[in-house]
């Protein structure tokens, strides 16, 4: 099949029929080798046209990261092309809402996965560190994204918080101003100045990115992108989640981020 552009693949999207999709996510194994859960799907499976995410997630959360996503692809799409270059954002076609849950339908991308690519690629490691410098400018160009001057602490639009500087990766509360942020936080470190003005944040994982043949670099996961002080991008990167842990530590020295906050922090005990 000839690859479709991206407006024939959104108008396919609306014919997507929901019972179909909940037969195809039924067909997904639970888990990969490693352990961990599958929360997506190429569709269809013969011949993908769509990524369908369906995170095994409250409809709350989906919707956050989906706001999440397209607020980063509008904001990459006004990007001058000279700075974005081979950086991309897959297009969000539809989101379904079911009794099942939300489903986030994207445009299908071929390429492979930091985690494929160490598994396909004998050796991988050794030659590794272009695929790393990649990632690091796929996080920076995100981090130059003004943020709204209305948005509130967490997923755009609002919404839980989801960082390893919390227990158990999750604050159990919204915060809806930086100033009650900055106010639970203090009370916690009081010896850390929290920076009063958000930035975008990203915590990638060895399944964040996609890397194509013709050398682009997809965005494929927003579920940890954030409007937050810009220290937590620091912490994210020199306290990773176990699932961050393969990516933070190789990329962390080419970024220059305020580091003192978080040489006397712990996490939050919520």
């Amino acid at each position: 099949m000839a690859q479709l552009d991206r407006r024939s693949v959104a108008l396919r999207a609306q014919e997507l029929i929901e019972d179909d999709i909940h037969e195809a996510r039924d067909q997904v194994r639970p888990c990969n080798e490693a352990g961990h859960g599958f929360t997506d799907f190429a569709y269809p499976f013969d011949n993908p046209i769509f990524y369908i995410k369906f995170g095994n997630r409250s409809i709350a959360s989906m919707t956050a990261e989906a706001r999440t996503h397209q607020f980063s692809f509008d904001a990459l799409e006004n990007t001058p092309l000279e700075r974005r270059n081979d950086i991309r954002i897959p297009q969000i076609c539809r989101i379904l809402y079911t009794p099942r849950g939300a489903y986030i339908v994207m445009e299908y991308v071929q390429g492979k996965t930091l985690g494929q690519l160490y598994q396909k690629i004998e050796r991988f490691e050794e030659n590794s560190k272009p695929y790393y410098d990649k990632i690091a400018r796929g996080i920076k160009l995100p981090l130059s994204i003004p943020v709204p001057t209305d948005a509130k602490p967490g997923p755009c639009g609002g919404g839980i918080i989801k960082h390893p500087l919390f227990k158990d990766g999750e604050a159990l509360i919204r915060y809806d101003s930086i100033g009650n942020l900055a106010t639970w936080f203090i009370k916690t470190n009081p010896k850390v100045t929290l920076e009063r003005k958000l930035a975008y944040t990203l915590i990638s994982t060895k399944e964040t990115f996609m890397f194509i043949d013709a050398g682009d670099l997809y965005i494929l996961d927003f579920e940890h992108v954030a409007f937050l002080p810009i220290s937590f991008q620091d912490f994210a990167f020199r306290s990773p989640f176990m699932m961050s842990s393969l990516v933070a530590p190789r990329i962390q020295d080419q970024f220059d981020l305020p580091q003192n906050n978080f040489m006397v922090t712990e996490r939050f005990l919520d």
